[in-house]
């Protein structure tokens, strides 16, 4: 055996060894009987754990391409010491890697709040371990909180709502203390993304607003594939009469039957996002959609949800807010 597959060895024993601790702390968390079946509502195993399995996830992939090389190399017989020097290069980035990317819970990030209706800010945020930024509710007010500063966002209800980015599930306030880093909004149901949020407040219409991310998504189509280019097509056209009050209940079903039809079928991911934020506000605000329908309208004040542009000033455009809310 050359020195080559002596390091395909190695890498391919190290590979099958670093599953080991994901698979010990699955079973601290759920337990054995959990480990190796399948449960309906799994805990959240730990975030160096989430971390280690995306690594091992990788490495497996890099090794295939490994593999290959290493094997066609030896099948013509092409030895030598640039060869050697790959092999043990990449042996030795592997395990780095997986050392440092489980081992990376730090570093701060900026993450962009969009609050409806009523502006923009930006702030820094933790985008490793998940215990330095996260949101509360105390009275009236979002506070944000990061290992440096607290910021408070005024919120003028009881409730709000979370999108993170449009092609993602809506969180409700009872999100509000998922910490802000990857794993954790995942593990809660969500993706972090481009870490942008919208804040909503109860002027905001979630039937609305859905409908106006649906319009997107369907003129983004690029109208390759069936169950995107037909699919996001459907969802507008019954989000827009769902918003106007028509239709029935089985209107909100066919948008869940829809979007199970899309998700998973479609050649890119543009309609896995167009389908997300349907669903989640399905799952959380089917009574908001259901006072569509007794109306026969939208409840909500149009102009109360809306930012206002009432003139320019230096080549700038002011705007002000809702009187009331």
């Amino acid at each position: 055996m050359n020195t080559e597959l002596m390091y395909l060895v190695w890498i391919t024993a190290f590979t099958a060894i670093m599953w080991i601790p994901y698979i010990l702390d699955r079973a601290a968390v759920w337990g054995l009987t959990d480990t190796v079946g399948y449960p309906d509502n799994p805990k959240p195993q730990s975030a160096w754990a989430r971390r280690m399995k995306a690594a091992h996830a990788n490495a497996v992939e890099n090794l295939v391409i490994f593999a290959a090389l290493v094997l066609a190399a030896h099948a013509a017989n092409v030895t030598n010491p640039a060869t050697v020097f790959a092999c043990a290069l990449y042996f030795w980035s592997r395990i780095v890697h997986w050392f440092a990317y489980t081992a990376n819970e730090s570093g701060t990030d900026e993450i962009i709040v969009r609050r409806f209706p009523s502006g923009e800010g930006r702030w820094p945020v933790s985008s490793g371990g998940g215990t330095f930024a996260k949101w509360s509710k105390e009275g009236s007010e979002l506070i944000y909180r990061s290992r440096d500063r607290i910021m408070s966002v005024p919120v003028k209800v009881t409730a709000a709502t979370f999108e993170v980015g449009t092609s993602t599930p809506l969180f409700t306030d009872a999100h509000l203390d998922v910490p802000l880093d990857f794993e954790s909004v995942a593990a809660a149901g969500s993706m972090l993304g481009t870490r942008a949020l919208q804040i909503f407040d109860d002027t905001t219409c979630v039937v609305r607003a859905t409908e106006r991310w649906t319009d997107f998504y369907k003129h983004e189509s690029c109208g390759k594939c069936t169950p995107c280019r037909e699919g996001t097509w459907w969802l507008a056209q019954i989000l827009e009469r769902l918003e106007h009050g028509h239709g029935d209940e089985e209107d909100i079903e066919k948008l869940v039957d829809i979007c199970d039809n899309i998700l998973g079928r479609s050649f890119c991911a543009l309609g896995d996002g167009a389908t997300s934020p349907i669903t989640s506000s399905v799952q959380y605000f089917r009574d908001e959609y259901l006072e569509h329908l007794r109306l026969g309208r939208c409840p909500f004040d149009r102009d109360a949800s809306t930012l206002f542009a009432t003139g320019t000033t230096s080549g700038s455009t002011e705007v002000k807010e809702p009187a009331s809310a």
